[in-house]
């Protein structure tokens, strides 16, 4: 009976081990994204249409999603959490390492080192997961920004954004295309951490989708 139970147990972390959890938690975060990104109001729609033909859309207006108007979003509470990955995914693959390894102390075994070592293995393989698309998210804003600050930058302040890093890109968005060419200057002249620029940006240009 021993014998079957520890078999069963086998099959069930060896069937986790090879579950594409990267795609898994791609989907779960995608459906999170999709039930908290706010729609567009029908203010906003009728506003649109009425435009004139020969009147395009500002960069302002192509770039920004809408925001919820009771909860605009500023410096203090733009960092966002996925509920799927930090309320979910990341305190039970914890929980299920820490107990793990707890029972591989109590009772060891090379079954139980081998529990603790597959455990220990689906937190890493989420963490990195996560810092992947982390990483694609970093490279398009990055490419947005260049894209926007191609419509709103002179020449000679253009050609100086290569020495902007990733991360001074992904704090700048948040600048709108008024005060974007001055932070830009600031930036490459005091070399601003993220930290910095997104306390000097003065009106903020929301992101609702990087999570």
């Amino acid at each position: 009976m021993t014998t079957k139970k520890a078999t069963a147990t086998a099959f069930v972390f060896v069937f986790l081990a090879v579950i594409p959890a990267g795609d898994l938690l791609l989907f779960l975060s995608l459906q999170s994204q999709r039930a908290v990104r706010p729609s567009r109001s029908p203010a906003r729609r009728v506003h649109n249409s009425r435009r004139a033909p020969g009147n395009p859309l500002t960069l302002e207006e192509k770039g920004s999603p809408a925001m919820p108007a009771d909860t605009p979003q500023t410096y203090a509470n733009h960092a966002r959490f996925d509920p799927v990955f930090h309320y979910f995914l990341a305190p039970v693959l914890i929980i299920t390492f820490i107990a793990t390894v707890m029972h591989a102390v109590r009772f060891p075994s090379a079954w139980s080192v081998w529990l603790a070592v597959v455990a220990f293995t689906l937190v890493v393989l989420t963490a990195k997961t996560r810092m992947y698309s982390l990483k694609v998210q970093d490279r398009v804003i990055r490419l947005e920004e260049r894209l926007r600050c191609a419509a709103l930058l002179p020449t000679p302040i253009l050609a100086q954004t290569t020495k902007i890093t990733e991360r001074q890109w992904v704090a700048l968005r948040f600048a709108s295309d008024a005060e974007l060419p001055a932070l830009i200057e600031r930036t490459l002249t005091e070399n601003l951490t993220p930290k910095q620029i997104k306390q000097a940006i003065q009106t903020w240009r929301p992101d609702t989708f990087r999570v």
